[in-house]
């Protein structure tokens, strides 16, 4: 793959990056955890997906980087079912120099998360569907949406609520997704293009979450120019972000997800994009924040907002 294709998102970093003298230049670790095959209870799609979208993520940072003489790499941790995921979890952050952990299956989640309670500065980035609630650590982001909020959106959507602009009687049912393999705007079409040369398949919601992932962590990397997490924390609380939506995307400091468009699908073969959320643009009295909000709202919890 030719670096030609990142010249434009390279040169909006040079300001910050260039003249990095006297920097360690450490390589970014970006940690992952993942079960051995066979051991998972959870959909084997899922965590291909993922694998497929971590591994084009790292692939093209380690290309944006290295136009900056700087490297990223992941380091993984392979466990059987029968293992403490938390225990390896906790390892990992004190033994491999990682600044950011993923997780490739979403019964590692908790254990990825708990990092950040027992004192790990580690930044931890959700990109699968969960059930689990999102740890209050302030190293904590949800890339991905609760389950139920994409179920709830799905059942708005659905019953002729606000976002309804078309029945879906011609679709199937709907399913509310980060990501399709038919997008194209707003450099999507590219993506999807890497994506499918790269793999032979369509990417998938769980696959453009790990791959975003990993492009902020770099982003926030390369700005920085540094691996500390708590630098890159600092870069990840404040900016905003292309993930090929044509929103910038943001995460909220309130409750650490990340406010992003969503898609409604029908599923099955056929599967095709029904409806964007939100449609159109917002308005001059709107900041795109307050119309992202308002598709899937902040989660209130007193308790994780005194620790962040």
């Amino acid at each position: 793959m030719s670096a030609l294709k990142y010249f434009h998102f390279a040169t909006a970093l040079l300001p910050a990056v260039i003249c990095a003298q006297g920097s360690a230049k450490r390589p970014l670790v970006i940690g992952v955890l993942s079960y051995e095959s066979g051991e998972s209870s959870a959909a084997d799609s899922t965590s291909r997906a993922a694998e497929r979208g971590l591994q084009l993520g790292i692939e093209e940072a380690q290309q944006t980087a290295r136009l900056f003489g700087r490297d990223v790499r992941e380091k993984r941790v392979v466990i059987k079912r029968t293992d403490d995921a938390a225990r390896a979890a906790r390892v990992m952050a004190r033994t491999t120099m990682m600044s950011a952990l993923i997780v490739t299956n979403p019964e590692l989640i908790p254990a990825a998360e708990s990092v950040g309670r027992v004192g790990y500065a580690v930044v931890v980035m959700r990109t699968l569907p969960s059930a689990a609630p999102l740890d209050c650590s302030k190293f904590v982001f949800a890339v991905y949406p609760p389950d139920t909020d994409l179920h709830s959106l799905r059942n708005r959507w659905e019953a002729g609520g606000r976002y309804a602009t078309r029945t879906v009687d011609s679709l199937g049912l709907p399913v509310a997704a980060l990501w399709h393999s038919s997008l194209e705007r707003f450099g999507a079409l590219e993506l999807n293009d890497r994506y499918r040369a790269r793999w032979k398949t369509g990417m998938t919601s769980e696959a453009w979450a790990a791959w975003v992932a990993v492009k902020i962590l770099s982003e926030a990397s390369l700005r920085k120019q540094s691996v500390e997490p708590f630098l890159i924390l600092d870069y990840i609380t404040k900016s905003e972000f292309d993930g090929h939506k044509g929103w910038p995307l943001t995460f909220r400091a309130e409750d650490h997800f990340l406010r992003q468009p969503i898609y409604m699908v029908s599923a099955g073969a056929d599967s095709k994009v029904a409806e964007e959320l939100p449609r159109g643009s917002r308005s001059e009295t709107q900041s795109a924040s307050q119309v992202l909000d308002a598709i899937l709202p902040p989660h209130v919890d007193a308790a994780c907002g005194a620790q962040r």
